[in-house]
């Protein structure tokens, strides 16, 4: 995935963890949501694993300012039937784990208070690799403090890879993260779906088929979009023996980062055309040898 980012900026916006496998972002929403409770911003933990997630462990610690703590909340993901009726209980501060509500979070030790959180919690799901909210946390406008932890994986053999932020200044923007799936593949003649309903925080879609750099095909808001055979063909695609490699790319309007995912495209010659091009191939073949 490359984002349209200086290597400089990102040095300062975001955390790089001691695993190239794990990630963890500490990311503010923006523009703070209407419905957030007044003189708080929301920020988001998010955490890109190469594996299935298992646990984390979080510490925050604030030296002014509060957390945000709904009446109607816990310190684990609220269920999401009720946001209508508490819409301030969408910005709650909670932990979770990659499958959301109503998935069972395991608190393993510690809790909340209004100034500081010390939590260990897991899962007990058998997921997959990719970028997950594990957390949500509310603060007043004036908060200053430090946030600090683990995030483990299958693949981190449960040594886990730290993260640590301050705050305010450790947060980004919650910038859109793209994901396809490495490899589609459709026989001709056949629509081709583009699925990019996995990325994250976005606003538009838009794919470039034909490798050329351009992102021609612009989905909208559509996160899975599906293109007719014949529009495949004139950008120049059709049956290969290799497949075409294609790419996606994210754009969050509000804060103007973008994001692209690289997949391959299989178009799969009908079995009769196969058939022929192999039979042509041993004639030619046959010919040159009797020569």
């Amino acid at each position: 995935m490359g984002r349209y980012l200086s290597i400089a900026t990102l040095l300062v916006m975001m955390a790089a963890t001691a695993n190239a496998a794990v990630s963890t972002y500490f990311a503010e929403v923006l523009p703070t949501p209407s419905t957030a409770p007044t003189g708080y911003r929301v920020y988001d933990m998010m955490a890109d694993v190469g594996s299935d997630w298992t646990n984390a462990r979080l510490d925050l610690t604030l030296t002014s300012g509060t957390l945000y703590q709904d009446s109607y909340g816990s310190d684990v993901h609220p269920n999401s039937d009720f946001y209508g009726m508490v819409p301030t209980l969408e910005w709650d501060t909670f932990v979770t784990v990659p499958g959301g509500y109503p998935a069972a979070v395991g608190v393993a030790d510690g809790g909340m208070t209004d100034t500081s959180i010390a939590m260990s919690w897991f899962d007990s799901v058998v997921g997959t690799a990719g970028v997950y909210k594990i957390a949500r946390i509310t603060l007043s406008t004036d908060a200053q403090g430090t946030i600090a932890g683990k995030v483990y994986d299958v693949d981190t053999a449960g040594q886990g890879v730290p993260f640590s932020f301050t705050i305010p200044e450790g947060a980004i923007p919650l910038y859109p993260i793209a994901h396809s799936p490495d490899y589609y593949e459709i026989n001709v003649g056949e629509a081709l779906t583009l699925d990019a309903s996995a990325s994250l925080f976005t606003v538009t879609y838009e794919w470039d088929l034909d490798d050329d750099g351009l992102f021609e095909t612009n989905a909208g808001e559509a996160g899975i979009y599906e293109v007719g055979y014949e529009y495949l063909e004139s950008l120049g695609l059709g049956p290969a023996a290799e497949p075409y490699p294609i790419h996606l790319k994210v754009t969050d309007v509000v804060s103007g980062f973008s994001d692209t995912a690289d997949s391959a495209l299989m178009i799969v010659p009908e079995p009769a055309s196969a058939l022929m091009l192999l039979v042509g191939f041993a004639c030619v073949r046959r010919r040159r040898i009797g020569r």
